[in-house]
């Protein structure tokens, strides 16, 4: 979630006289920190020294490396938005990360086929990538510098696209690969475009992806829209070089590269090894940083990546648009990573709902060590991941998962919880807080609209979020599917939050607002 969102929530609690957003915001997840032997792969966000997934990793002594070319770089030409593979070195630390190997590989470089506005994407040697709000745009052409010099390409409307025998700008697109699926989609999500000059002795073309079909007797393989003829090839898998006509099969994720300007679809190459979704080796520690794209059951994805999840408390399972760093090992399979660690950034709005009225059961619940309690007609699974704290009393007590039961035995207090939605819809408990009863009595409900509202009756429309259904004056505020609704009002005999009381108040944003609904970023 944002600052600004997160503040809003906690305004609609203050407002409701209550204070419950103090000490309990965490999942109590782990922090996704660096560890000074895992490998670390992202996107360049920032420079001081290089930060990569959060974390400053120092330079110094460090290797940069293009690894199609196995050619070394100057550090002067990295770039924020490169996607980037960090080793540490021996000495480097949590504390004080140290690289010593910095590894550079775009996914694509060639000439713009193709341009789409509406779905803001290009296509390069036949692979569609995916720009977002995060991607980079930087300009290296020597125009820049000329006397009368060009105007600099900063965003997807400056870039040439080919027609006939007149190439489009020449780029290479960083970012992360995302496995192709129906409908065309988008094989790379883009994180930098970088546009230089074409050199006919010095410029690469080169595709990474998927291939989709293998032809072992031309010998060729199809990655995305571009046939790779490897007749000409030095073909490398496993480290070794080995015949091209065996060299790799469907479905196997493959770099090819060659100096041959393609025609007709085809690129003819130089040299083409086995490469990953993932940069790792199987059994090595990674850190992945992301917005989830998808989620079902404990599997998520992030940046394209399948991230298997099992091994994480049920509460820490993320949601589509929240945006995670995790730390994991790359299963045997070399495209799933198992978390043993996440933290979550930022929690996608629709995912976050707060509940504040009565308490009005509590049990046990289908795990050990967790219970089921009921605000607002909504159950809610609190575990030994929720903050839990009372809030009425100055004195020290002792208020956990432990004795959570007993100690809410034969009560109603009036509590606060902050819960996220799982992949199966479910409300875990984030924070639960006991806090004193409002005087008015106003109970509340914070969250992302379910559907529109119902046609008003009697001058007044129903709204639910998450189920609870708000009561408020359709002509004092419009509210729209996806809608944040932050309410507060009475509770009706229908167990409703009723806003239209006096007291009683209801605060919109819309899904345009908190940015989540209309964002593709699966980078940064």
């Amino acid at each position: 979630m944002t600052a600004r969102l997160a503040g809003l929530f906690c305004t609609a609690l203050l407002a409701l006289n209550l204070s419950a957003c103090g000490g309990g915001g965490s999942s109590g997840a782990g922090t996704a920190q660096s560890l000074s032997a895992s490998v670390s792969s992202g996107a360049i966000t920032a420079f001081g020294s290089v930060f990569v997934n959060g974390h400053e990793f120092g330079t110094s002594h460090a290797t940069v490396t293009d690894d199609d070319t196995g050619a070394a770089l100057p550090a002067a030409s990295l770039e924020v938005g490169m996607v980037v593979t960090v080793k540490p070195a021996g000495d480097s630390t949590d504390a004080a990360p140290e690289a010593a190997e910095i590894h550079v590989s775009p996914l694509a470089r060639g000439f713009v086929d193709s341009v789409d506005t509406t779905a803001s994407t290009i296509t390069v040697m036949g692979q569609k990538a995916q720009l977002t709000s995060g991607t980079v745009f930087s300009d290296h052409r020597a125009c820049l510098s000329a006397a009368t010099p060009c105007s600099a390409i900063t965003g997807q409307s400056g870039l040439a696209v080919t027609s006939g025998s007149t190439p489009g700008s020449f780029v290479a697109i960083h970012g992360y690969l995302f496995a192709p699926g129906a409908g065309g989609s988008a094989q790379i999500i883009a994180t930098l475009v970088s546009v230089l000059d074409y050199n006919s002795a010095k410029s690469i073309f080169k595709v990474e992806g998927q291939a989709s079909a293998v032809d072992a007797v031309k010998p060729s393989v199809t990655i995305g829209a571009e046939i790779v003829d490897l007749s000409h090839a030095v073909c490398r898998s496993g480290g070794a070089t080995v015949a091209c006509t065996s060299a790799f099969k469907v479905g196997d994720v493959v770099a090819a590269r060659g100096l041959t300007v393609p025609t007709g679809g085809t690129l003819t190459a130089d040299a083409a090894r086995m490469a990953r979704l993932l940069p790792q080796t199987a059994g090595a520690t990674v850190e992945v940083e992301g917005k989830v794209s998808s989620v079902s059951g404990t599997m998520f994805v992030v940046r394209g990546i399948q991230i298997d999840g099992s091994a994480l408390p049920a509460v820490q399972i993320p949601a589509v648009g929240d945006k995670v760093e995790l730390v994991g090992t790359v299963a045997t399979d070399g495209l799933t990573v198992t978390a043993s660690r996440i933290q979550h950034d930022e929690h996608a709005a629709a995912a976050r709902v707060v509940l504040a009225g009565p308490l009005t059961s509590v049990s046990a619940g289908t795990t050990a060590g967790t219970f089921n309690v009921v605000v607002l007609g909504q159950s809610v699974i609190v575990s030994a991941d929720t903050h839990i704290a009372d809030r009425t009393t100055e004195a020290p007590t002792t208020f956990n998962i432990t004795n959570f039961q007993t100690y809410l035995q034969g009560e109603t207090p009036y509590v606060v919880l902050r819960t996220v939605v799982d992949g199966t819809g479910a409300l875990l408990a984030t924070g639960f807080d006991i806090v004193r009863s409002p005087m008015s009595g106003s109970v509340g409900v914070a969250g992302a609209a379910d559907a529109a509202p119902s046609a008003p009756v009697a001058g007044v429309a129903t709204v639910t979020v998450h189920g609870v259904q708000v009561l408020f004056d359709p002509t004092k505020e419009t509210v729209s599917k996806g809608s944040l609704v932050l309410a507060k009002g009475a509770l009706s005999p229908s167990g409703a939050v009723d806003t239209t009381v006096l007291g009683g108040w209801l605060i919109v944003m819309r899904p345009d607002e908190h940015g989540g609904d209309h964002e593709v970023d699966f980078g940064h």
